[in-house]
């Protein structure tokens, strides 16, 4: 730890006292080891038994309202990066159930954790560690305070730090990318973020076959146009997958 303070004070100008003050308060966490090792989605005894938690008519129904709630900003979004709403809502939908489930670990524990005590991907993790003090610095947010998944992933895409840096959109104009989880720019910037993993996973069957049913649904019940083009423009592609 103690070289990987001096590298950030030498790289990035961080100061060392302030460092010390976050890894001081920073806890190394054994379940995110215990949680690296045996992830939970290996429990699952088949594809058809995972494919059921994020295909159901709660998810669905959530993945309606989020559309509705943010059409204006996910029509801009398809219109100026050329990523389909649907793929975006896709994602969300899959990660954190439209932002109900963000994670419970503090980002700065979780990669702490994993940068210096999970030997196997030591690199990369600190790699985000490093991203994540960035991000933290650059947005004026205190490292301490945002909380994630046990791998370090934040927000209602669960992007890593080094995506959020790559990928994020100030959607508000107020110069500030917003990783908190409040609502705000949290429920319209950060659907930009998931722009970039979003075109590559554009070829996921499971993500469009999740926003055809929810494109279908949310037709019926007197969304706009686009939406029911949606929902053709997704059994197209399910079809010719």
């Amino acid at each position: 730890m103690k070289e990987f303070i001096a590298e950030m004070v030498k790289k990035h100008g961080f100061t060392r006292r302030e460092l010390n003050r976050v890894f001081g308060k920073a806890q190394f966490q054994p379940a995110i080891i215990k949680a690296m090792e045996q992830p939970a989605e290996t429990a699952l005894a088949s594809w058809q038994a995972y494919r059921a938690i994020f295909i159901n008519p709660q998810r669905i129904e959530a993945g309606v309202q989020f559309w509705n709630r943010n059409a204006q900003p996910l029509a801009r979004a398809a219109s100026e990066f050329g990523v389909p709403a649907e793929i975006i809502v896709g994602i969300i939908g899959v990660e954190t159930t439209y932002g109900r489930n963000i994670g419970t670990y503090r980002v700065i524990d979780a990669l702490a954790t994993l940068a210096f005590d999970y030997p196997k991907r030591a690199q990369f993790f600190r790699g985000e560690l490093e991203n994540y003090l960035m991000l933290s610095r650059e947005a004026g947010i205190d490292p301490l305070r945002v909380k994630g998944s046990y791998a370090g992933a934040i927000g209602i895409p669960q992007f890593m730090p080094g995506s959020y840096r790559r990928f994020a959109v100030d959607y508000d104009g107020d110069g500030l990318l917003d990783v908190s989880e409040g609502p705000g720019e949290q429920r319209q910037a950060q659907i930009l973020i998931s722009l970039g993993e979003a075109q590559r996973r554009a070829g996921d069957p499971a993500h469009r076959e999740t926003l055809l049913h929810a494109s279908r649904l949310a037709a019926e019940q007197g969304n706009a146009d686009a939406l029911a083009r949606a929902a053709t423009e997704a059994g197209a592609q399910i079809v010719t997958s």
